[in-house]
């Protein structure tokens, strides 16, 4: 009985002190510690405490036995109850919490550790390597478009893959050739960066304009992979049909497919208020055939749609077409 008031008192005398010590105001990383030591003394689990104060485990754990053998002393800036280095556990806890967030920040895990686990180390190496222990790497950041929309170019690619398939023997024989192309815009700035050079040299640039602009326009044959690239002065209308021109005479008395993506100057728009030089080029270049095909034409043309046209209702007297008259042309362009 005697020892366990005896023992009682001394807790009661340890709350004492822990209660005077953050009554005094002390600097914020000592009250951290003096409040998880007092909550652990009054019974509060570890997962209380470390949901309240945002510490771990092993925090609660080193500074009550810190506390229990040195007292307050024990808890203060001064004194070191390690040698400043994480231990294998407290470095597990520090990988998880890196996995589980969405942006990293030196600084941030510079806090996180002298917070709860009172660790500053001196060369910020000691921090990249934790990084690299949680795969975390420093990198470019890139840019994505806001207005990607998954299901749009899952849909596309269906389009896509299904004319490949349909067309794989002219294609393979060269009675069909298949072009994806891009273009990409260039500043005179942006030649300059890293390289290797002399210790005591600049590597100098000649630049008259850092943001004068270079457009290239590329196109790569899907069957042999050649790749073709020309620049223009800028990248619009008129340079696209001279680019689409160009690779017209490459591949003379062959039907071209151009596969490309959706900006303004490299579509048929259907609608619009202007014709534009390449919605001219492609109404020219894709003429109906000669007379004496023109049934075929049709059932291939018929075929198709009913093949790509989710829209199409079985009637009485055939199909019935509920597709809107811009989304039909836009259709059949991509047959011609």
């Amino acid at each position: 009985m005697d020892n366990f008031l005896i023992k009682q008192q001394e807790e009661y005398n340890k709350i004492a002190s822990l209660e005077a010590s953050i009554e005094g105001n002390p600097d914020p990383r000592e009250l951290k510690r003096a409040i998880a030591v007092k909550m652990s003394i009054e019974g509060h689990s570890d997962q209380i405490i470390t949901q309240i104060l945002g510490v771990s485990k092993s925090f609660i754990r080193d500074w009550k036995k810190a506390f229990n053998a040195k007292g307050i002393a024990g808890i203060k800036l001064g004194y070191k109850w390690a040698k400043g280095k994480l231990t294998s556990e407290q470095t597990a806890e520090i990988i998880e919490w890196l996995r589980h967030k969405n942006y990293w920040h030196l600084d941030e895990l510079i806090n996180h550790l002298e917070d709860k686990y009172d660790i500053i180390y001196k060369s910020k190496q000691s921090y990249y390597d934790l990084f690299e222990l949680g795969k975390i790497s420093w990198k470019r950041s890139q840019k994505v478009n806001p207005k990607f929309e998954e299901e749009l170019v899952k849909k596309k690619r269906e389009e896509i893959n299904t004319f490949l398939a349909r067309h794989k023997a002219e294609i393979e024989v060269g009675e069909i050739v298949v072009l994806f192309i891009d273009e990409c815009h260039l500043r005179s700035g942006d030649v300059c960066g890293y390289v290797w050079g002399e210790t005591n040299s600049r590597i100098e640039i000649p630049i008259k304009n850092e943001k004068e602009r270079q457009t290239y326009f590329g196109a790569l044959n899907y069957q042999t992979k050649e790749f073709t690239i020309e620049a223009y002065p800028a990248g619009n209308g008129e340079s696209t049909v001279k680019f689409a021109k160009n690779l017209q005479r490459k591949y003379s008395n062959k039907k071209i497919v151009l596969i490309w993506d959706g900006a303004s100057y490299h579509r048929f728009i259907v609608g619009a208020p202007t014709i534009g030089e390449f919605r001219e080029y492609l109404v020219e270049v894709n003429r109906l055939p000669p007379v004496g095909f023109a049934n075929e034409f049709t059932r291939q043309l018929r075929d198709y749609l009913y093949s790509v046209c989710s829209k199409c209702t079985p009637t009485k007297s055939g199909r019935r077409c509920l597709v809107a008259r811009e989304e039909l042309l836009e259709k059949i362009l991509v047959f011609m």
